[in-house]
């Protein structure tokens, strides 16, 4: 998912801190932020003991005025079988385990976007570059 902001002039490297300090809070392993061409990567490897979440990473691209935070989940490659065929071989533990962890992962994405919603607007006006010269 990605959601754009505009007029907010907030530093881009303090919030790629942020989300970094967030993702650790929720139990997330190995954060790595790496600057990209206009923008940062942030990605974080799921805790061990909920392994139905998989591993995320957030795009954080734009300017200070104007940027978009990108949310991916990076899910193991599995086998596709159908489902009754999966089934009916004991498939039917990795189709609930798979289901559960898509539904994790909505739970978390929705969170993620209320937390990072309030660290945007705490952030606001905190780019040097773009502020205003007070008279």
């Amino acid at each position: 998912m990605q959601k754009m902001w505009k007029n907010l002039n907030v530093d881009l490297k303090a919030l790629t801190g942020q989300i970094a300090s967030y993702l650790e809070s929720l139990g997330y392993e190995e954060i790595t932020a790496v600057e990209e061409g206009e923008g940062y990567r942030i990605t974080g490897e799921a805790f061990s003991k909920d392994k139905r979440l998989n591993d995320a990473v957030v795009v954080v691209a734009g300017e200070p005025n104007q940027f978009t935070l990108t949310l991916q989940e990076l899910k193991e490659q599995r086998f596709n079988f159908p489902v009754i065929l999966s089934a009916m071989f004991g498939g039917g533990y990795f189709l609930l385990r798979s289901l559960k962890s898509s539904e994790s992962w909505q739970r978390f994405e929705n969170g993620f976007w209320r937390s990072i919603t309030s660290i945007v607007e705490q952030s606001r006006d905190s780019a040097d570059s773009f502020k205003k010269p007070v008279p």
